[in-house]
């Protein structure tokens, strides 16, 4: 697997989340759920859960280049290599899930503001 630097994620998460290629957004609580479509037929299922301030927590994703970053799972628990793997706020990312979290952030901010 290749990984792409966190500034070509930002920029392709900017392209997804603008040409609608997150859908189905749901939400509960400080968690969003989404249908991300990608090079794939199917879409992918992606998640992020965000603080009340729109800081980006944890989120997970089901596209080949998130679930590849994965060594291996023990006990339902994903363990992986850091190294030279895309990171926010010391988190793995896919450019699904920080397209999802921009929106989200969106959101947020709006609620802040009213």
């Amino acid at each position: 697997m290749l990984n792409t630097p966190l500034s070509l994620r930002w920029k392709r998460a900017k392209a997804l989340a603008k040409n609608g290629a997150i859908q189905r957004i749901s939400r509960k609580e400080r968690t969003w759920s989404a249908l991300a479509y990608g090079s794939r037929d199917k879409p992918y299922n992606t998640q992020v859960c965000m603080s009340k301030w729109g800081n980006f927590l944890t989120g997970s994703c089901t596209c080949p280049d998130y679930v590849g970053m994965f060594a291996y799972v023990y006990h339902h628990h994903p363990f992986c290599s850091y190294a030279g793997v895309p990171q926010y706020n010391g988190r793995l990312v896919c450019k699904h899930m920080l397209a999802l979290s921009l929106k989200a952030y969106l959101e947020i901010e709006a609620e802040i503001l009213q």
